[in-house]
């Protein structure tokens, strides 16, 4: 069964590959609101998971990604208008 750091690392690689998905597809653009939401959270969720696991890597990548993803999120629909 999975524990409460499982399930969190699991939403958050959803909600990643979810962002990836949709963008392949063409349902989404990255610049999209929503793309960039599921990146933040989806990268919050996992880099939550890598400091568990204790993966530093990880972890470093997940911050980098959140922090890129936040900082389109804030330049499109922020600092743009």
């Amino acid at each position: 069964m999975f524990d409460i750091n499982s399930i969190i690392g699991v939403v958050g690689l959803t909600l990643i590959l979810s962002a990836f998905t949709l963008n392949l597809l063409h349902k989404l653009t990255p610049k999209s609101m929503v793309y960039n939401l599921l990146n933040v959270f989806g990268s919050a969720c996992l880099a939550y998971y890598s400091w568990f696991l204790g993966s530093m890597p990880f972890f470093i990548l997940q911050i980098v990604w959140g922090v890129l993803s936040l900082g389109k999120l804030l330049q499109v629909y922020v600092f743009s208008k």
